[in-house]
């Protein structure tokens, strides 16, 4: 699965096409926008045909106009702390928006819209679109997106992948899975947990965070979170939502059959979580339990337990957090889903 960036425009062009191709993004779109034709005149025409033969692009239908506007300005309507997820998420994808907080896009924007660069003005005004667009006309394209995570108030809605037209992927929402508005962010991390730990292993996570996680499938004593279990969960233990292989009749949650993959799950769960940082794979449990997919994440793990996870959007205030709240690491194995500097690692040699 590739990152992916929706945009929304009124115009695209042949140069256009090419950034997206390049960047592998998914362009959302009404099915009719106006095309420069050879530099010329403006024409209504087809998106879908124009991206036809560009299979690195997917093309989503939204059924509503494009934002049209003076982007500058618009950026004094946003609410920073509805963005701020998805802006340290965007860092992940500079090649797209190397800013990482509402600052910092409005000086790039005004950099770039004097430099002459016109390929990189394109794509940072197109992030800027698809920015206010997720504030301004959220209601709307929540029951729309797919593929990518998007921020508001940790609500997110589920769609179902229906079929392809040509290298066209459709989506139909959906709710028979009937996950909780409030639980969804939840299932969709254990989900993504899921699909990087090994069979057997158990992971629990509660307000967005992994609290417990047990290579050997053991339960946590809390209940009130979601629970996920790479095997058969056989008796219903009083979690709110369980997501397993198999669950037993009446139990609230999901069977991981239900998911054509586990990556594609988290997808269609987790609309409202931003961009992810990596393609999941499974890996090794410590490594596993640090692969929060979009927080930087520290955890510390001990014979195939989780003992503390530390996730912020600054990788600073992880390492802090660990240093400050954690004595000594004997005997503790300690992951990280960002690179770390020699003097950090030498302290931490120093702790055991």
């Amino acid at each position: 699965m590739t990152l992916k960036v929706f945009l929304s425009i009124a115009r695209v062009d042949n140069e256009l096409i090419n950034v997206f191709c390049e960047h592998e993004v998914v362009f959302l779109v009404d099915e009719k926008v106006q095309m420069t034709i050879n530099g010329g005149s403006f024409k209504k025409v087809n998106v879908l045909e124009c991206f036809a033969e560009k299979p690195n692009v997917v093309v989503v239908e939204l059924g509503c106009p494009p934002f049209a506007g003076n982007e500058y300005e618009q950026l004094n309507v946003l609410d920073p702390e509805h963005v701020e997820l998805l802006l340290w998420a965007v860092k992940n994808y500079r090649e797209v928006v190397p800013v990482v907080e509402l600052g910092d896009l409005r000086a790039v924007f005004e950099e770039t819209k004097k430099s002459g660069d016109v390929p990189l003005q394109i794509r940072r005004r197109l992030a800027l679109k698809a920015l206010h667009k997720v504030i301004q006309h959220l209601s709307t394209i929540q029951r729309r997106l797919s593929d990518v995570f998007f921020v508001k108030d940790w609500v997110s809605l589920t769609l179902e992948r229906i079929g392809n037209v040509g290298s066209f992927v459709l989506f139909s929402e959906k709710n028979s899975w009937g996950v909780p508005p409030e639980l969804s962010v939840d299932v969709a991390l254990v989900v993504h947990y899921l699909s990087l730990l090994p069979e057997g292993a158990c992971v629990f996570v509660k307000k967005w965070i992994p609290v417990y996680a047990s290579i050997d499938g053991s339960f946590p004593e809390g209940r009130d979170g979601v629970l996920g279990l790479k095997g058969e969960y056989r008796k219903d233990e009083g979690y709110k939502f369980v997501v397993a292989k198999k669950i037993p009749e009446g139990v609230p949650g999901l069977e991981i059959q239900d998911f054509q993959t586990l990556e594609w799950g988290m997808l269609a769960l987790g609309s409202s979580l931003a961009l992810v940082k990596e393609v999941a794979q499974e890996r090794d449990f410590a490594t596993a339990m640090a692969s929060h997919p979009v927080l930087n994440t520290a955890v510390l793990v001990r014979e195939g337990r989780l003992i503390s996870s530390f996730t912020h959007f600054d990788e600073e205030r992880v390492k802090t957090d660990l240093l400050e709240r954690m004595g000594g690491f004997d005997g503790m194995e300690v992951a990280f889903n960002f690179e770390l500097d020699e003097g950090f690692v030498a302290t931490l040699k120093e702790r055991g």
